[in-house]
């Protein structure tokens, strides 16, 4: 989505598709009724009990309350936990605490319209990204962001839903039984086909031997990328303006069917 927002007003027709329900719900909020969200999210105070309260009510609530205010929902507890985190359980709750930012956040309604606007004509979904790829025509491009295989040996991310994207690097024996193939296989698989109907794809992933091996056979350019490094995770320098959080500069590949390019 930043990379749309990025380029929205030249990216027409545009389809945006994630397997969060929740995040596609929000823009769609977002795209149709900004007002509405906005003055939901004017009734919320950065306070402590009020957070634990909208999140209750976030998971209890998550597919029964009205769009707008559930949109509102998603965006004050994003702003205002730690560490800006969206992550759920294994059953689909929404978890992260609540977050003392020196900075809180205010509702920035420019930037709820702008986002507005932007969106307005988009295609958006809930999906998996197997059927939002089977529509992919010749000469369209597609923008691959999955989460990244893990990094061997350290802490890694991938709770973004309650059904994870899978790769084999850190799986349990018991996940491993029945996979199959990885969602970073199938991903894999899938642009082979997007290549082979003349579709112009671009994909990162993690600087790491799965997913070099996963990606082969495609143009694959590494990049550098400053990831946050904070020891308790409370505080994030691009988020509160302070020089309290370690940054630590990591590895990343950039997968592309480049000789469709030239």
């Amino acid at each position: 989505a930043a990379d749309f927002f990025g380029l929205a007003a030249d990216v027409r027709p545009a389809v945006l598709s994630d397997n969060n329900q929740r995040l596609v719900d929000t823009y769609i909020a977002v795209r149709d009724c900004p007002e509405d969200v906005i003055a939901e999210l004017r009734c919320l105070e950065n306070r402590s009990e009020v957070f634990y309260a909208v999140r209750a009510r976030f998971n209890a609530e998550r597919f029964t309350a009205d769009l707008a205010e559930r949109a509102a929902w998603m965006i004050f507890l994003n702003k205002n936990n730690v560490n800006g985190l969206y992550r759920e359980n294994k059953d689909g709750q929404f978890n992260v605490s609540y977050g003392k930012h020196p900075n809180p956040y205010v509702p920035d309604a420019a930037n709820i319209m702008a986002c507005s606007a932007a969106l307005r004509g988009a295609d958006l979904r809930c999906c998996d990204f197997a059927v939002s790829l089977a529509e992919a025509r010749p000469g369209e491009f597609v923008f691959l962001d999955p989460t990244y295989v893990p990094l061997p040996g350290k802490k890694s991310f991938t709770s973004y839903t309650a059904t994870r994207f899978t790769s084999t690097t850190g799986a349990t024996q018991e996940e491993m039984l029945g996979m199959g193939r990885s969602d970073q296989e199938r991903l894999a698989a899938i642009m082979k086909e997007l290549d082979a109907r003349g579709v112009y794809f671009m994909a990162c992933n993690s600087d790491t031997e799965e997913a070099r091996r996963v990606y082969a056979g495609w143009d694959i350019r590494t990049v550098t990328a400053s990831r946050a490094m904070g020891a308790l995770g409370t505080t994030r320098a691009d988020r509160d303006g302070g020089d309290d959080t370690a940054r630590d500069d990591v590895t990343e590949i950039v997968i592309r069917n480049s000789s469709r390019w030239t």
